[in-house]
């Protein structure tokens, strides 16, 4: 196995535990039952009305994500393999 291959295998494992850390945290954390009252369209009126709950539900979410330690073993991994191919 060269290095190459060695990175390149690195960079798709990384991608894909990235792609699915995100979409457990994003899905685990909304559900997938529909019952998020946010989804679909959203007239200015209820946005206006609940903007500060539609921001707090949203940087709940992004401090699950970034509080995660797959979600920063895959991007060091990522680092990783393309300075391994420099």
């Amino acid at each position: 196995m060269t290095v190459t291959q060695l990175s390149n295998y690195l960079f798709l494992g990384s991608t894909a535990l990235l792609i699915l850390t995100l979409l457990i945290k994003g899905l685990g954390r909304r559900g997938m039952s529909g019952t998020d009252p946010y989804s679909g369209s959203t007239t200015d009126i209820q946005l206006e009305h609940n903007h500060r709950e539609v921001i707090q539900t949203q940087d709940n979410l992004m401090k699950a994500i970034l509080k995660s330690y797959l979600v920063w073993i895959s991007i060091i991994g990522i680092a990783t393999s393309i300075i391994i191919t420099m």
